[in-house]
Formats: structure tokens, C-alpha cells, sequence
């Protein structure tokens, strides 16, 4: 060994340092599909339902509302679907809890920069709007009211 060179130097101790220093960094560094939020998000409106709908067919017409304007379904559940979209540098999770006469939607959104890092809360309204309306007409359809 070298009496110049420091006996930490050399690849392993630098590969444990620049480890030790990736973990410590702040979240906000991390891709923005990494982090799922908790909690369904902040109130987005309500639908009111007609009578005559059982909660598996609005669960169904949730589902084809989401893939049908190109989201993810991120779960499905029993009273909630949760989807998911990151387009135009909006990140968005939108959360339809129901049951066979009311849809709640709530959302949890960001602006995220090209790199997909959240920057700021965002309310995708024409996103979740078009939501709304494709699942109440898919039920009309279903029901034969269209």
C-alpha cells in the first residue's frame, strides 16, 4: 500500500459512499410512479345514480370510464376503483368510491416535469369530468335509457 494513497480509497468504499448518499437524498428525487399516495385524495364531486343499478355494473362502467380514455386501473375493489394516468405532464390518481346510487371522485394530481418529478398539485377538472360522464352514459347504456 501506497503511503500517499488512503486505505478507504478504491471502488468498494466509493460504492458504499455513493450509496450511503443516494439514500439519504430527499423523496422529491425520486420518479414520480414511485411514490403511491395514501388516502383516496381531496373531494372532486359526485354523481347521483337512478335507481336500478346494482354496484358490479357501476363497478364495470368505472372500469371501461378509465381504460377507455387511456388510464391504469391502479385497484379494484369492493366500493372503489382507483385509476391512474401521467400524460401531458399531469400525474393524476382518481378515486371512484361507490356503490349502486352514489359515485364519489376524489384526486390526488401533480404537474410533473419531464424527468416525471411532482412539482405542484394540479386538478385535472377536464380529465375527471370526461370520467364522470362516460361512466353515467355507459350505464345508461346498460340500462337502455340511451
Amino acid at each position: 500500500m501506497s503511503p500517499l494513497r488512503p486505505a478507504f480509497a478504491g471502488p468498494l468504499p466509493l460504492a458504499f459512499l455513493l450509496a450511503a448518499l443516494c439514500a439519504a437524498l430527499p423523496c422529491s428525487f425520486a420518479r414520480a410512479d414511485a411514490a403511491v399516495p395514501d388516502g383516496p385524495g381531496a373531494p372532486v364531486g359526485s354523481v347521483n345514480l337512478p335507481p336500478g343499478h346494482s354496484a358490479g355494473e357501476v363497478k364495470s362502467a368505472l372500469t371501461a370510464a378509465f381504460l377507455g380514455r387511456g388510464w391504469t386501473i391502479k385497484s379494484s375493489g369492493d366500493g372503489a376503483v382507483v385509476g391512474y394516468l401521467n400524460h401531458r405532464g399531469v400525474e393524476a390518481y382518481l378515486t371512484a368510491q361507490y356503490s349502486d346510487s352514489v359515485i364519489s371522485f376524489y384526486s390526488q394530481a401533480w404537474k410533473v416535469d419531464r424527468a416525471g418529478v411532482r412539482e405542484k398539485p394540479d386538478l385535472p377538472s377536464g380529465w375527471i369530468a370526461n370520467i364522470k360522464k362516460d361512466a353515467v352514459k355507459d350505464l345508461e347504456k346498460a340500462s337502455g335509457r340511451l
